[in-house]
């Protein structure tokens, strides 16, 4: 296990990444609870799961270049698994 402590220079994409995390995060849960509902027919799952579905391909994209741009350099092994703490802007990469 090693850890990175992310300089400033990439803020922007930082913050980008934790935006479309948490949004991605929060539409699941939404998903989840709306197929567990009865009252599932007064709720537009359709329109709303396309909508995940974009929000998730965009955090899925950007999440890519955060890794090719600032942790690739870090990584011997690119089948290891890697996470970012947004708190503290520490990136944690498994071997």
């Amino acid at each position: 296990m090693r850890t990175i402590k992310l300089e400033d220079t990439c803020l922007e994409t930082l913050t980008r990444l934790e935006k479309l995390h948490y949004e991605t995060v929060t539409k699941e849960r939404i998903i989840g609870i709306a197929l567990t509902s009865p009252q599932l027919n007064s709720f537009n799952l359709d329109s709303f799961y396309q909508d995940y579905l974009d929000t998730y391909t965009d955090y899925d994209k950007c999440k890519q270049e955060f890794f090719e741009k600032y942790v690739a350099i870090h990584v011997d092994n690119y089948n290891s698994t890697w996470e970012v703490n947004f708190f503290n802007g520490v990136v944690t990469i498994y071997d």
